[in-house]
């Protein structure tokens, strides 16, 4: 009889165990998100040259894109310090943003120095689209591409993709 018990507490231990492990691994290979992650980039574009940081926050099909930094154009600087709201789809690893707001801090004068001649018209109008594929590198960080091109390497802030 005590042996009998015995097995039949090791063997539902065991279940428990087995389930528990299989829900982690459903866990940890499904995408998560949010995604949040801080990327620095420079464009040069001609005389246009834009050195900025870009904060990206992506989030249940929505999220916000801010950006700070610095444009050259024409021998002048002006500063850039906005946020763009969107909404976002996903097809495997393509993302489609639509911008919804775009919320321009009191110093940002990227509208003057000719930027939506350079950038894609998301980071400056509403209801405008940017559409990109997001990767990962081994240690989770986003590469986001845009035309094929490696865009810019996301480092994590704090919870990164997964389901790689």
């Amino acid at each position: 009889m005590k042996t009998f018990t015995l097995t039949v507490l090791f063997v539902i231990s065991a279940l428990l165990f087995a389930a528990g492990a299989g829900m982690k691994l459903i866990y940890d290979s499904r995408e998560v998100l949010p995604l949040s992650c801080v990327s620095r980039h420079t464009l040069n574009h001609g005389s246009f040259s834009m050195t900025a940081r870009y904060f990206f926050s992506l989030d249940k099909d929505r999220g916000v894109l801010r950006i700070n930094g610095t444009i050259l154009s024409e021998g002048k600087t002006y500063p850039v310090n906005r946020q763009v709201f969107f909404a976002y789809t996903r097809t495997g690893d393509e993302y489609t943003l639509n911008s919804t707001y775009i919320e321009k801090m009191s110093t940002d004068k990227g509208d003057v120095s000719g930027a939506e001649q350079h950038l894609p018209s998301f980071f400056t109008f509403r209801d405008r689209q940017f559409n990109f594929i997001l990767h990962q590198d081994k240690f989770r960080n986003a590469i986001i591409i845009f035309t094929e091109v490696p865009v810019f390497y996301c480092a994590r802030r704090n919870l990164p993709l997964q389901g790689q």
